[in-house]
This record gives structure tokens, C-alpha cells and sequence, in this order.
């Protein structure tokens, strides 16, 4: 299914109560900062879009930085549209400033070629807390005009190494993962498939190097779990590691999966 294969796709908006400059260097590959959060997996292009929500939940103007990269954790650059005021960029990030309770809004182009890569926010957490979502959205879906289909992704920790992720590729649906690694070094990534009393099913290992994006149908990637459900208990073998996950319904709309974790089961 290729809208699964694809998984994500970036856009947003912004407000009058946000000041916008664009970033001019393509700059190095990717290193991220503890306060960093991740959009997993964007897609542009290809009648997808991405629709990306900033908010400044506190009560002081806040910058912020948000950068594209590649599969290959490589600066990207990609077309976005600015709400409200309607401005067309192209570059590699956007750099804003949020006024308290204000929040930036744009989208990625859905026009031309498919674009895959994801994205990194980063801002000073110790002046305030930022928040947002980004909406994945299919046009067309199922070459049907006129149809769309979305889902609502949060951002993710850049240290999600060890979580929980349910899976469900039972009566036609499919599950999908998108999964980042953060760091500097390669992670070797253990996803060990459980059923629903616990017990391994079987144990999957993924190379994935720094700065590196996969984005794959769990079914299609791991023949195994086709036509079962259970939970994928997913470790990474550095501290930085980014995940979503979907959920494809085989008559044509998606949802978005939840990564699960709580501070117990880091050491």
C-alpha cells in the first residue's frame, strides 16, 4: 500500500502573534540537542500534505528553531505555505518567534514529486514550553476525487530508545512505523513482538545509522506479524531514537499509533 509505505507528510500555519525568518544555509548534518523534539516521518508532494502546529503555552515570547533533513539526516529543502498571511518559502527550516499564547501554522506543498524526510524543534525549555501537532493528510485518497484522509501526530522525544508500541495487522488493517535515529552513532534497534499475554513471538533487529530516517508497513517488513496483533517492544542500542507509528484501515482512512514509555523502564 503506498500510502503506507509514505506514513507522514508535514504542514502548518501561523498567526499574527508570530514573527518568521527563513533559514539561507543548508548547514551540517543533523545533531540534536536534549530539549529537541522530532517529527518522525514528513511527506510532501504526491497529493500528501503535512499541516504543523506550533503553540508558546507559556507567558513570554519564545524562539524556536524547526529544520527539515533528509532520510539521510541531510538539511532538506522544502516548499511551505504560512497561515494566514499566505507566504510561499522554500528552504531548508523555519526560524519564529512565538508571543505568548501565539502559535505558527504552514504547510508543505502537496504539489510535485514525493518528498519524504522528517523534522526537528528545537527551543530554549528552560524560558518556557512549546507544544503542537502535525496533521498528515492524503488528497485523492484511493484515487478517489475529491476524497482526503488525515491523521494527528505529536511531536516525539528524540530519546524514545526503549517503548511500547501496539500493532494490529488482523482483517485487512496494517500497521506502520516511522522511526529516527537522533544520535551521532549508529543504533543497532531490537523490535521484539509480543502477543497478548507477553510471550515473544520472534525478535527483529534494524541497523539504522546516525542521523537516519525508515519509515515501513511492520507486515511488509516482517512477514511474522501479518494477520496478528500484540505489542512491539522496541530498544535502541544508543539513547536517541524517534518513533510513530500508524495504523491503515484497509478501506482507505489512517490513524496515528501511540509511542508508549514512562521513566521505569529507563535504568
Amino acid at each position: 500500500m503506498v500510502r503506507m509505505a509514505l506514513l507522514l507528510v508535514l504542514a502548518a500555519g501561523s498567526t499574527l502573534a508570530h514573527d518568521q525568518t527563513v533559514l539561507t544555509s543548508m548547514g551540517p548534518r543533523v545533531f540534536v540537542q536534549p530539549q529537541d523534539k522530532v517529527l518522525a516521518q514528513l511527506v510532501a508532494g504526491g497529493d500528501w500534505e503535512t499541516v504543523v502546529v506550533l503553540l508558546n503555552m507559556t507567558a513570554v515570547p519564545m524562539q524556536y528553531k524547526l529544520n527539515f533533513y533528509d532520510e539521510s539526516g541531510l538539511p532538506l529543502p522544502l516548499t511551505f505555505v504560512t497561515f494566514p498571511d499566505n507566504q510561499t518559502v522554500t528552504d531548508v527550516g523555519s526560524v519564529g518567534r512565538l508571543l505568548p499564547g501565539g502559535s505558527f501554522n504552514f504547510s508543505l506543498s502537496k504539489d510535485g514529486p514525493l518528498r519524504v524526510s522528517w523534522a526537528v524543534l528545537t527551543y530554549d525549555d528552560t524560558l518556557g514550553r512549546l507544544g503542537g501537532n502535525a496533521v498528515l493528510r492524503q488528497y485523492n485518497a484511493d484515487n478517489v476525487p475529491g476524497a482526503i484522509f488525515e491523521a494527528v501526530v505529536p511531536f516525539s522525544n528524540l530519546n524514545d530508545y526503549k517503548f511500547f508500541m501496539p500493532y494490529d495487522n488482523q482483517n485487512g488493517f496494517q500497521t506502520a512505523m516511522a522511526l529516527v535515529n537522533t544520535g551521532t552513532l549508529t543504533s543497532q534497534v531490537s523490535l521484539t513482538f509480543l502477543d497478548n499475554l507477553g510471550a515473544t513471538q520472534f525478535v527483529q533487529t534494524l541497523t539504522i545509522p546516525a542521523g537516519n530516517h525508515l519509515a515501513f508497513s511492520v507486515p511488509t517488513q516482517f512477514p511474522p506479524s501479518a494477520g496478528k496483533f500484540g505489542t512491539i517492544y522496541v530498544q535502541g542500542s544508543t539513547s536517541f531514537l524517534a518513533g510513530l507509528g500508524l495504523r491503515f484501515n484497509p478501506a482507505g482512512p489512517f490513524t496515528s499509533v501511540p509511542i508508549l514509555n514512562w521513566s521505569g523502564m529507563f535504568p
